[in-house]
């Protein structure tokens, strides 16, 4: 039996006449990286779930027996003052309070999107890198996809699809505090279901988060683009590979001409739209001068996007990531 046919047998199956190549390649990259997109995330929401029952279960006893109604604070009246400050954020500007709830959802959601940039590194770094391992870049060669699509499906892939699906699972733990939270409002009276289901943007947040992943991968480009070169060549330990050259670079430039101006470019490229470091290494608030840019919303993503299109950093630096990307390329191509 040839190498071929052995590595064929071993990976699933793939029905390229149904799906096309493209879609036949993610699916590869889905069944290659679902403990990160799918697992791990799962995990941390099973967890979570657990965290909201506890506090809800454990806020629900500390209700039971009091009468809120005759529990006074300084002469004030609980409930009156709890009735007042929902009257007040109803009042509030729409668009502040949407922000509010927005941006409070998000933070819930937080600890499964943390997973994201994990799955992001580990995936690029490994993608290539495990096809000359296991030699299943054979495989894939016997097929009609060209290196470029390749590689270019498994960006997407890792650098996008795994992110959706990760933010997927974050919106299922918000559905469910949004829900605990309707549940424990109705059972104590309290007018919360309408105020949460009124005011949280839902969809603008899940689009937006999505959205913002992918100006962050836009601005981040470089490093993911040295990511793939490097797991297109890494003879071994493609982390150590990647990761030594940049704190060589970093430490060189300490010792020898006392500046951080690589770090600096780094950390803006990592931090993307949400921070920048400016030259003397103070961070700030990228676009900080524009007031309509509020949080991680649909329409944000787009002003944190135009806002680079003025910059010719942007450039220059989207221009090295797809340079890397070409050399991830024709590594794959010539070099496996």
């Amino acid at each position: 039996m040839s190498a071929i046919s052995e590595i064929r047998g071993k990976i699933p199956s793939i029905p390229l006449n149904k799906l096309g190549q493209v879609g036949g390649i993610l699916k590869r990259e889905y069944l290659d990286h679902r403990t990160g997109f799918i697992t791990v995330p799962l995990v941390f929401a099973a967890f979570m779930a657990i965290g909201i029952l506890y506090g809800a279960f454990f806020g629900h006893n500390q209700f039971l027996g009091l009468d809120i109604d005759n529990i006074h604070v300084n002469g004030d009246n609980v409930t009156a003052d709890f009735e007042y400050g929902i009257e007040r954020l109803n009042n509030m500007n729409l668009r502040s309070l949407e922000k509010a709830m927005g941006i409070a959802m998000a933070a819930l959601m937080f600890p499964i999107l943390m997973i994201i940039p994990f799955v992001i590194t580990f995936g690029l770094l490994g993608t290539l890198y495990n096809d000359r391992k296991n030699r299943s870049f054979l495989f894939w060669k016997s097929m009609p996809v060209s290196d470029t699509k390749e590689v270019l499906s498994k960006l997407f892939a890792i650098a996008v699809m795994g992110p959706a699906i990760i933010v997927g699972i974050a919106a299922l733990v918000q559905l469910f505090a949004m829900v605990v939270g309707s549940v424990f409002g109705m059972i104590h009276d309290i007018p919360a279901a309408s105020f949460i289901w009124n005011n949280v943007p839902t969809l603008s947040l899940w689009l937006g988060l999505i959205a913002n992943i992918i100006v962050l991968g836009i601005w981040a480009l470089p490093v993911l683009g040295w990511f793939m070169a490097v797991s297109a060549f890494a003879p071994r330990a493609p982390l150590l590979v990647a990761a030594v050259p940049i704190a060589g670079a970093i430490a060189l430039e300490a010792m020898f001409m006392k500046s951080a101006h690589f770090a600096s470019w780094l950390g803006g490229r990592l931090s993307g739209w949400a921070l920048q470091i400016d030259g003397r290494g103070d961070i700030k608030v990228f676009g900080s001068d524009n007031p309509h840019i509020d949080g991680p919303f649909l329409g944000d993503a787009w002003d944190r996007l135009s806002q680079g299109f003025a910059s010719g950093e942007f450039w220059f630096s989207t221009a090295l990531g797809v340079g890397l990307i070409a050399g991830a390329i024709y590594l794959r191509r010539y070099n496996v």
